[in-house]
């Protein structure tokens, strides 16, 4: 996976599953993100960086309560 088909990986993942009353949104959000965090894991530094980069953007400035600018789209060489 190149870190640009990671990039709309993680603009197609529902940040907001955690907040859902439907048990099965809840869980495909879940099994989503370990997917993201397991490939992050394995690409290395760049794809964490770029996960932490959207997590703070939607999740955390959710919770926050603050405006945060989404990643721009890396550039693969």
């Amino acid at each position: 996976m190149t870190l640009s088909e990671y990039y709309e990986a993680l603009e197609d993942h529902d940040w907001f599953y955690t907040l859902s009353d439907d048990h099965k949104v809840y869980m495909r959000g879940l099994m989503y993100e370990v997917e993201l965090l397991k490939t992050a894991e394995i690409q290395g530094k760049e794809f964490k960086d770029l996960y932490t980069s959207f997590y703070e953007c939607y999740y955390r400035a959710f919770l926050d309560g603050e405006v945060r600018i989404k990643p721009e789209r890396p550039l693969d060489a």
